[in-house]
């Protein structure tokens, strides 16, 4: 009587040893298929912040490229005499 409940709660020390291991690994799969799609949704977010930056930047810069650049004199342009009134 004594070897067979010392069979049984050995057969249910590793039965239950080996569903909680089954359950962790279960546990671990489940979190591990969850944080690699919450990483990809932050580097395509952060890769994407980045490429508007970088348009943005190459927007500005090709802007810059295209419009002449503003003529600033140095001194002023003399001033034209009024011309004559017609008549006088």
């Amino acid at each position: 009587m004594q070897r067979l409940i010392i069979a049984a709660f050995t057969a249910l020390c590793i039965i239950g040893s080996s569903s909680l291991v089954m359950a962790d690994e279960a546990m671990k799969g489940e979190m591990d298929t969850t944080m690699k799609s919450d990483m990809k949704g932050k580097k395509k977010a952060h890769k994407d912040k980045l490429k508007a930056k970088h348009n943005a930047a190459k927007g500005k810069a090709k802007a810059k490229a295209v419009a002449p650049p503003t003529a600033v004199p140095s001194s002023p342009a003399p001033e034209a005499a009024p011309a004559p009134a017609m008549g006088q």
